[in-house]
């Protein structure tokens, strides 16, 4: 142990810096030494590792007399922060983790709070500039939910098995898998995205204290709503420091960044929805309270609605609706709900005006996302979207859509990039227009406007939409199977809504144009009538 002691108060002294492979040069000096055993120290380049070579191990014949040696190493180097830094990265390389934890339990009681804290911060500074810094990432910094959650998720694939990370987290005030907020705070987000993503820690943190740093930190307010949307167990429970106050502040002061991605995530289409649990559910209760107190009172701000976009926005609106049928039914002023319509309107323009744009090949993109129709959320969305439109004047339903619809047609006579577009975007407009039969309670004012709705429909786009759809082979052979995809679920719902008005004699007089338009232009036997 003499030579060992030796060696190591040598390179202890020569390194004034944070030396993550100081095993390496031990290993050089001590390659016969008796007491102690080297591996993984040939400096084989691996970019999986996080310094792209392993750091190594070490392998003690006599642990106890090595713990008593590291005990004098500290108490000799316990004013020079460095050097300590350097003696428990030689600890976190022992290769028995029941050891480390042992022995950094034990030289903790050494040192002063106030000295470990320094130590540690000095090793997380170390690690945010070189973790991973021989790989290409991203290295923009997350500005938004969905960025945090991407980083969450990619953190799952990082090579973690000789990570030193999970040992540094031994210095940190652990309470029952929580650490405190304070040691990840100075953490790049890599780092965070590995100690939430990849190891799961829980944050222990109080309310006041989130209140106070996200109110003026847009990033920081971002993680945390990532943080609770990452926890899809059916057993996690929320945290107790989530509230109504910390949610109005994602609502309110970060809408697009954070409130509207945390919305959609817990009303909208997402997969991190399908598990439900008591977070997801606690999220949703807070969300509706204070959605709905602005909602019902003109004077609040809703801007909100203003920046809310189609198809994802409106989606996770319409399902909190449908969920909480008070809110259309007595509690939304006519204001919001004048200023929903319009907003959705706008949005329809909006998605149309830039066609060029979602039709170039370098752009080719669905805006509406059709392949999203397989989810009930979709369809329901568009049923609240006829009902806000057929409770509008019938002079804005005449100049708004019939606009929008002549602005489309001209795209069936384009190329397959142009007539894929006018198809995906009258597809939408017609299920909305069949949508009649997913609600209750139309009245003849509501029945007026529907007339007006398919007439305009009629008069732009539905002849050209027919002989495009006769194109697909789903229209003509019900036996190919591969036809039926999330690609044409459009079609086959448009069928569906058809088969059912069809069958309502009400309603198939109220769809008659519909019907005779279809008679005289459509050549195959279409799903509806099969």
């Amino acid at each position: 142990m003499e030579e060992l002691k030796k060696v190591l108060v040598e390179l202890l002294n020569k390194n004034n810096n944070i030396h993550w492979f100081i095993v390496h040069d031990l290993s050089k000096k001590l390659n016969h030494n008796s007491d102690i055993e080297f591996s993984f120290v040939d400096g084989t380049i691996d970019r999986e590792e996080p310094f792209n070579k392993n750091l190594g191990y070490i392998t003690i014949k006599d642990e106890s007399k090595f713990e008593k040696l590291l005990k004098e190493l500290i108490i000799k180097f316990k004013t020079k922060e460095k050097q300590l830094s350097n003696i428990f990265i030689i600890i976190f390389r022992l290769n028995r983790s029941p050891l480390i934890e042992k022995i950094i339990s034990s030289t903790k009681e050494l040192l002063t709070k106030e000295i470990l804290r320094s130590v540690y911060n000095l090793l997380i500074q170390s690690l945010n500039e070189n973790y991973y810094s021989h790989i290409t990432i991203n290295k923009t910094a997350p500005i938004n939910t969905n960025d945090w959650l991407d980083l969450f998720t990619s953190a799952q694939y990082y090579h973690t098995i000789s990570d030193p990370l999970t040992c540094l987290i031994l210095f940190a005030e652990i309470d029952e898998q929580k650490i405190d907020f304070s040691y990840i705070q100075i953490m790049s987000p890599l780092l965070r995205s590995i100690i939430i993503g990849k190891y799961g820690w829980n944050i222990k943190i109080s309310t006041s204290e989130v209140l106070n740093i996200i109110e003026n930190n847009e990033i920081e307010a971002s993680f945390f709503s990532a943080y609770l949307l990452d926890d899809m167990l059916p057993e996690q429970q929320a945290p107790d420091w989530l509230s109504r106050d910390v949610v109005e502040v994602f609502i309110s002061k970060y809408w697009n960044n954070i409130g509207s991605q945390t919305f959609q995530h817990i009303y909208g289409i997402s997969y991190r929805n399908k598990n439900d649990n008591m977070m997801y559910e606690k999220l949703r209760e807070y969300y509706h309270e204070v959605l709905l107190n602005k909602i019902k009172d003109d004077k609040k701000d809703n801007s909100w609605i203003l920046s809310l976009t189609f198809p994802d926005g409106f989606i996770s609106l319409f399902y909190w609706m449908y969920k909480n049928p008070e809110v259309l039914k007595t509690h939304i002023t006519d204001l919001n709900q004048t200023n929903i319509t319009t907003r959705l309107i706008r949005e329809f323009e909006r998605i149309v005006d830039n066609a060029s744009n979602y039709i170039s090949s370098e752009h080719r993109i669905n805006p509406f996302n059709n392949y999203k129709l397989n989810d009930n959320k979709y369809t329901i969305a568009l049923a609240y979207a006829l009902i806000l439109i057929l409770n509008t004047e019938e002079k804005f339903i005449n100049n708004n859509l019939k606009s929008i619809l002549y602005k489309i047609k001209p795209l069936f006579y384009g190329g397959y990039a142009s007539t894929t577009f006018a198809k995906d975007s009258v597809g939408i407009l017609f299920i909305i227009c069949l949508s009649i039969i997913n609600i209750n309670g139309s009245n003849k004012e509501m029945e007026n406007k529907l007339k007006l709705l398919i007439n305009i429909l009629k008069e732009t786009v539905l002849i050209p939409y027919i002989h495009l759809i006769e194109r697909e082979n789903v229209i003509w052979d019900i036996t190919d199977k591969d036809s039926q995809n999330q690609y044409n679920i459009g079609i086959l719902i448009i069928n569906n809504y058809l088969k059912e008005i069809n069958k309502n004699k009400t309603l198939k007089e109220l769809y008659k144009n519909v019907f005779d338009v279809l008679e005289d232009v459509k050549v195959a036997k279409w799903l509806y009538e099969r």
